[in-house]
């Protein structure tokens, strides 16, 4: 049901903008401003980890790996300012 939500185009799969526009709803959610080009850096790391077959867009099966190894969330709901993360 939450892969089915967060598919906003209903092709099956979660795109670039998809994963942008979830992680975005969760930073305004909690009253958290990040910058674009920080946004994008988190989402670019969040498909280098998840996205294992390297396509530019995730499965339900890769969604559910990501989930289930907390790595989505840990991107999702954990933000460094890039001051302090690893380079």
């Amino acid at each position: 049901v939450m892969f089915r939500s967060y598919d906003t185009d209903g092709s099956g799969f979660l795109t670039f903008d998809e994963i942008y526009n979830i992680f975005q709803a969760s930073f305004q959610s909690k009253g958290e401003k990040v910058e674009p080009q920080e946004l994008l850096k988190m989402v670019k790391q969040c498909f280098e980890q998840i996205d294992t077959n390297g396509d530019g867009k995730l499965s339900f099966d890769e969604f559910k790996a990501g989930v289930e190894s907390q790595k989505l969330f840990i991107n999702l709901f954990v933000h460094y300012p890039s001051s302090t993360s690893a380079k």
